[in-house]
């Protein structure tokens, strides 16, 4: 396994103004733009996929061969829901299997708990988390003051 940081898309350099002014790649792979929600995915993910599927498409940062990526990401947010819909509904702690122990933590909430790093992980890799989030400049956000005071100097 390589050491060192994860090398970045030319997409996210070019967004983030190529801060390490290093060239492109001259022959990036050239995939398939959108990705279709997999048919196997329940209610709850597919409400999620509608969300990040379409804010991925509009920045162009969704491919067909990101599909099983983005599905797991929106798979893990469903395992959440159900999981925090089993505690909500029959209490974060249980008798199931103690014995005479008494009280163990409910299974879902194991489960919420895989599916929330799970997430987190995903969240990072496509810029869903604040932290990562402020490491990318997508077009047509907010536009920078600094840049605004230095074009209206240029102008003079």
């Amino acid at each position: 396994m390589p050491r060192g940081r994860r090398p970045v898309p030319d997409g996210i350099k070019a967004l983030n103004g190529n801060p390490g002014k290093r060239p492109p790649n001259d022959s990036p792979p050239a995939f398939a733009a959108g990705a279709k929600c997999p048919a196997w995915l329940d209610a709850y993910a597919r409400e999620e996929w509608e969300l990040v599927a379409g804010e991925l498409g509009r920045l162009g940062m969704l491919h067909g061969v990101d599909t099983a990526t983005v599905a797991s990401y929106c798979e893990a947010c469903s395992l959440l829901r159900h999981a925090n819909d089993e505690i909500a509904a029959n209490g974060g702690l249980t008798t199931i299997d103690c014995g005479k122990s008494g009280l163990r933590r409910h299974p879902a909430v194991g489960t919420a708990l895989d599916a929330i790093r799970t997430i987190k992980s995903f969240a990072a890799e496509f810029g869903f988390t604040p932290s990562s989030r402020a490491r990318v400049k997508a077009p047509g956000g907010p536009a920078d003051p600094f840049d605004a005071f230095m074009a209206e100097l240029g102008d003079n």
